[in-house]
């Protein structure tokens, strides 16, 4: 399985949360972390799964994880 962990983080608390899963997903492969500011379609071709994750605003995602999530999968 091919799996990708996106992330943002003001502090670094949710990056290291995001290493966690990637460890505990990449048994026997590699699992890429990749920052939600950083991140691209092209970080997805030929995903299996993503995992999306970073602290709550107002009751939603960071602007961060909603700008790179929007980018990747527009309405």
């Amino acid at each position: 399985m091919i799996a990708v962990v996106v992330y943002d983080s003001e502090f670094g608390n949710t990056e290291r949360l995001a290493r966690e899963i990637a460890g505990a997903l990449g048994v026997g492969e590699p699992v890429a972390v990749v920052a939600a500011g950083a991140a691209s379609a092209n970080d997805l071709v030929g995903v299996d799964l993503v995992v999306v994750g970073g602290p709550t605003r107002w009751l939603g995602l960071s602007r961060s994880c909603e700008l790179s999530w929007g980018a990747s999968h527009p309405r």
